[in-house]
């Protein structure tokens, strides 16, 4: 409140002239002393203020017999070497990146459970390496061999190319084991086959046939 609010203020209360005038100056000298107050405490704020300031600066002053100069280098990052698979173990990037290769190579053809078609069939496998086979588009449940290492397994493996089985050279393996069975050696210097045409030896199969004799 400023003196002439305060003045306007006892007039309209109805004080004499004097009483006004006594009040007046009553009020200028507590205002004089709230301003007195007023200077002190920020006089006082501002040294408390300087003080912290030079403390903060002590504080960051480096130690005692410390080199000014001295450059702080930071620690060096180090690359991981290893990588944390899922089931929690961890192998180094060099075997990461040789998996990762013979997986894509693996799945060259297709994906665990993704089917392809051949010759009326669909096949598929899993990633247990299972092999499953059904007629093409049909509902049957899938069928797979009980002997993994039977010709018709490996053969769907080749399919794959999981296996370096081939049914074409298995059929003529076994075309040719069976004529082989079917030749007969007599001693009539004749070889007999099954078609009952008799061939006569030349000189080199005869001298063959009479060292094994």
């Amino acid at each position: 409140m400023t003196l002439l609010e305060f003045i306007t203020d006892l007039q309209s209360k109805g004080l004499t002239d004097k009483e006004v005038f006594d009040q007046a100056q009553e009020f200028k000298k507590s205002q004089a002393t709230e301003e007195v107050v007023e200077e002190n405490t920020e006089e006082e704020v501002v040294e408390e203020t300087v003080e912290e300031i030079e403390e903060g600066n002590s504080n960051d002053s480096p130690p005692t017999g410390a080199d000014v100069d001295q450059t702080v280098v930071a620690p060096e990052k180090t690359e991981a070497t290893d990588l944390i698979l899922e089931d929690g173990s961890s192998v180094s990037v060099e075997e990461s990146e040789k998996r990762k290769a013979q997986y894509e190579k693996y799945t060259t053809v297709a994906k665990p459970e993704e089917i392809i078609t051949e010759n009326g069939y669909d096949y598929k496998y899993d990633d247990k390496g299972n092999y499953y086979y059904k007629p093409k588009g049909s509902e049957e449940e899938w069928k797979t061999y009980e002997d993994k290492k039977s010709k018709p397994n490996l053969s769907i493996a080749s399919l794959f190319n999981h296996s370096d089985f081939s049914i074409e050279e298995s059929i003529k393996t076994e075309e040719a084991l069976k004529k082989g069975k079917n030749l007969v050696i007599n001693f009539n210097n004749n070889i007999e086959v099954s078609n009952g045409e008799n061939n006569e030896l030349d000189k080199e199969q005869q001298v063959f046939i009479n060292d094994f004799i």
